[in-house]
């Protein structure tokens, strides 16, 4: 089975061993094609313009402002990023689990099931990662009415959720901070760092495209420093000179302190103890200015992962339509960490109803009385005392391999092929 942690910072493809691919949320457009991930980032700098960064933060199938190559949406570019990420893992395993934050809303995760079905991948489990991050800590105390809060960092939001604790982990409120994420970061710090050079040495490094790339791709080597140095020398060539800086981790606090701020209230205001993602760490001094302000724990960067490979058979089924997880049970419940404990809602698939329409890498969401598509319908979907039913308006429909004459009622997972494609039943459950 193969894990994919969704996060644009770096999207994430693990198997049941080790990490096989990392690729972050970048594409530039080089002629008619992109390069996408590490490739992209360090061509980023070099052509802002043909560069593009919100594909999977603004997920949707509207016509992109401008041209881009063969692409019409972003979409499309998302489309494009997990197939090269996919390529780079060269694995034949096509089942896969997706770890996505509790802020992605059910019309969002519609078109990334789409994308990742696009890529002929079969997805047979969704689970948020607050809830993930929590039952990754073995030493949590049992007991109701405690609160844990999970923060976490993508490129262009901070967001925190809580997860209630009664007889179980559950997903509780999320919401995002205004801070915009890991790129107002990097930009601060940019920023902070051309300043210093044009202060004390008169050279500035964003004043050529290639200066400001060589910037660009040392920074999160520099942010690394500063875990175990609180200075470190920065050096850029220009001609045949060599300009260098001391940069001191306080001055990098400094410029983020909004951001830090804003994080040392949620940590002050939470009812319980907060996690912090390995994404969130890599924040200069973040990490010791959050300590005085409530019980802190950084989780490792395959906590995540560990977990819900522990957790597999509780979130994976073989069922045709995956179920989005939003609550675990408490690691204290059994006496294994992570040991899978009876669950009925999960058991009983029965009751699970379908509330899309998956198609083409677009959902559509079910309603009472429906004929799809709306330009020459081939089916005709009704609500009869509760049960979902689908007729057949032309010749050449099969449900689950076999003609359909008539009406039949349809179950969650359900597979109509049709002479447009493959139609399939799904569940996406309200976003927060």
């Amino acid at each position: 089975m193969l894990i994919l942690d969704f996060n644009d910072s770096a999207l994430r493809l693990f198997d049941d061993d080790q990490l096989l691919a990392s690729s972050p949320a970048c594409a530039v457009l080089d002629g008619e094609d992109f390069l996408l991930g590490e490739k992209a980032l360090a061509k980023s700098r070099l052509n802002p313009r043909a560069t593009y960064l919100k594909f999977w933060e603004q997920l949707d199938q509207q016509p992109l402002n401008r041209p881009a190559g063969s692409a019409r949406s972003h979409a499309d570019i998302a489309y494009y990023h997990l197939r090269d990420l996919l390529e780079a893992a060269n694995t034949g395993e096509r089942k896969v689990l997706l770890i996505v934050p509790a802020h992605y809303g059910s019309e969002r995760l519609a078109l990334l099931l789409g994308i990742v079905q696009a890529c002929s991948l079969r997805v047979t489990g969704i689970v948020e990662s607050a809830v993930l991050a929590a039952a990754s800590i073995p030493d949590t105390p049992a007991g109701g009415g405690d609160t844990l809060r999970y923060l976490d960092i993508s490129l262009h939001r901070v967001s925190v959720t809580d997860v209630n604790r009664t007889d179980h982990l559950q997903t509780g409120t999320a919401r995002e901070l205004w801070t915009p994420g890991l790129s107002w970061c990097v930009e601060q710090c940019i920023h902070q760092i051309s300043q210093r050079f044009l202060q004390e040495t008169r050279f500035d490094p964003l004043h050529e495209a290639a200066s400001e790339q060589r910037l660009f791709d040392q920074l999160p080597g520099w942010w690394q420093t500063f875990r175990e140095h609180p200075k470190l020398t920065v050096e850029l060539p220009a001609g045949l000179r060599q300009h260098r800086i001391e940069w001191r981790r306080e001055q990098a606090e400094l410029v983020l302190d909004s951001c830090y701020q804003e994080l040392q209230k949620v940590v002050q205001e939470a009812a319980g103890r907060v996690l912090i993602s390995h994404r969130l760490a890599a924040l200069p001094g973040l990490v010791e200015t959050l300590r005085p302000c409530g019980e802190t724990l950084v989780l490792s960067d395959t906590a995540l992962i560990d977990c819900a490979r522990e957790q597999q058979e509780r979130l994976c089924s073989e069922a045709e339509a995956p179920l989005w997880v939003k609550q675990l049970p408490l690691p204290s419940a059994s006496g294994e960490p992570g040991a899978a404990a009876p669950d009925a809602d999960r058991s009983d698939k029965t009751q699970l109803q379908a509330t899309h329409l998956l198609h083409d890498s677009c959902a559509t969401p079910l309603a009472s009385d429906l004929r799809w598509p709306d330009h020459k319908p081939l089916l005709h979907f009704q609500v009869v005392e509760g049960q979902y039913q689908v007729e057949a308006l032309a010749a050449a429909i099969q449900l689950n391999g076999q003609p359909l004459a008539g009406v039949a009622t349809l179950a969650l997972g359900d597979i109509l092929r049709t002479p447009q494609g493959e139609v399939q039943m799904i569940q996406v459950e309200s976003g927060h």
